[in-house]
C-alpha cells in the first residue's frame, strides 16, 4: 500500500506542473510501467466515434512506441463492447483468448501478450484509455487493475487542467495584443482621444495630443 500511494504521489507531483499532453502522458505512464514492470504503458485519447483514438505518450521496455491512431475495433470488438460500456478489457494471453482471435495479428504486430486496458467515460461516453502491455503472458492481480484506474484517473484529470491553462495563456496573450493595439492607436491617432469611466467620468486614459 505505501508502494501504491508513493506512486501516485510522485505521479500527482510531475504532472501537476506540466501543460504538455505528450509530457503528462510519457511522465504518468513511464512511472507506471516501471512501477508494474511492464513492456509498454500506453495512454490514449477517444475520438467521439468511440473508435478511433489516438496514443498520446507511452512507456516502452522492450516493445516499440504506439504514439499514433488506431480503432479499438482493429484489435477485438470485445474491447470496443466493454470499453464503451466502461469496463477495463483485460487479456492474460492473447493466443489463447477467443475474444482476440478476429484482432490477433494486430495484438502480434503490437506485440501485446497480455493487457490491462483501462477506460474513462465521461457524461457516458468513452473519452480515454489507460492500457499496460506485457510482451508475455501475464496474470493480472486486482491491486495492478486497481492502480491503472487510479492513474488513468489522475492522466484525465491532467489532461483537462492542462487544457484550461493553455486556454487560460492564450487568452492572456490575446489581451496583451490587445492592449498593445490599444497602445499604438492612442500613441499615433492624429486627434485626440479619452477613455474614461461612465460611472464617475473619471479619466483612465488620454493620448498626448
Amino acid at each position: 500500500m505505501h508502494e501504491r500511494d508513493s506512486l501516485l504521489m510522485q505521479i500527482d507531483a510531475v504532472t501537476r506542473v506540466a501543460i504538455d499532453a505528450a509530457e503528462i502522458t510519457h511522465s504518468a505512464a513511464s512511472l507506471l510501467g516501471r512501477h508494474l514492470h511492464v513492456n509498454r504503458c500506453a495512454y490514449a485519447e477517444v475520438e467521439y466515434d468511440q473508435d478511433n483514438l489516438t496514443v498520446m505518450g507511452n512507456f516502452v521496455d522492450g516493445l516499440p512506441s504506439m504514439v499514433g491512431s488506431y480503432t479499438l475495433s482493429q484489435f477485438s470488438s470485445s474491447a470496443y463492447d466493454l470499453l464503451t460500456a466502461g469496463h477495463p478489457f483485460i487479456v492474460e494471453d492473447s493466443e489463447s483468448d477467443p475474444r482476440c482471435a478476429t484482432g490477433i495479428e494486430a495484438f502480434r504486430s503490437a506485440g501485446v501478450r497480455a493487457t490491462i486496458s483501462y477506460p474513462l467515460l465521461k457524461e457516458n461516453r468513452l473519452t480515454a484509455i489507460l492500457a499496460i502491455h506485457s510482451m508475455q503472458p501475464r496474470q493480472w492481480h486486482s491491486e495492478e487493475i486497481s492502480l491503472v484506474a487510479s492513474v488513468a484517473a489522475r492522466c484525465w484529470e491532467s489532461m483537462a487542467r492542462a487544457r484550461i491553462l493553455r486556454a487560460l495563456e492564450a487568452d492572456r496573450d490575446e489581451l496583451r495584443r490587445h492592449h498593445a493595439e490599444l497602445k499604438t492607436i492612442y500613441d499615433t491617432a492624429p486627434i485626440g482621444l479619452a477613455y474614461f469611466d461612465l460611472d464617475d467620468y473619471h479619466y483612465l486614459r488620454l493620448n498626448e495630443r
